[in-house]
């Protein structure tokens, strides 16, 4: 495998690289739009409609029938804390392990788990402009 960082620089030009990415967001969103953008929880209520999985936001003061219908729903789901980034503490867990994960207290999302196929790709690459 070749090392990102030992590139040289026309190489790495055609990567979109978080910094990159920052300022594509920072030009075509407004600082409300980066906001949600960055807010796992305030981008899954506002965007809905065009989110194509099922999702429970858990902290304290989420109801146990909530997490016992999304919990029947599927055997096993994506957990991501709301406080990390990068793909720091997300894992995949059993269902049934959710309560356990809301009485820790930890605020986090989960997530169902969407096995990948060409239908399911399509429209996963758009982004956004708020």
């Amino acid at each position: 495998n070749e090392i990102f960082y030992n590139r040289r620089w026309w190489s790495k030009n055609k990567f979109l690289t978080d910094g990159r990415h920052s300022d594509l967001d920072a030009a075509f969103n407004s600082a409300e739009g980066i906001e949600i953008l960055l807010d796992k929880h305030r981008f899954l209520k506002t965007y809905a409609p065009f989110v194509r999985r099922d999702w429970l936001f858990i902290d304290n003061t989420t109801q146990e029938a909530a997490v016992h219908e999304f919990a029947s729903k599927h055997e096993e789901c994506i957990v991501k804390p709301i406080s990390s980034c990068h793909g720091n503490g997300v894992r995949k867990i059993k269902t049934s392990d959710i309560m356990q994960l809301k009485q820790s207290g930890e605020s986090f999302l989960a997530e169902e788990i969407i096995e990948n196929s060409v239908g399911n790709l399509v429209g996963h690459f758009v982004r956004v402009a708020l």
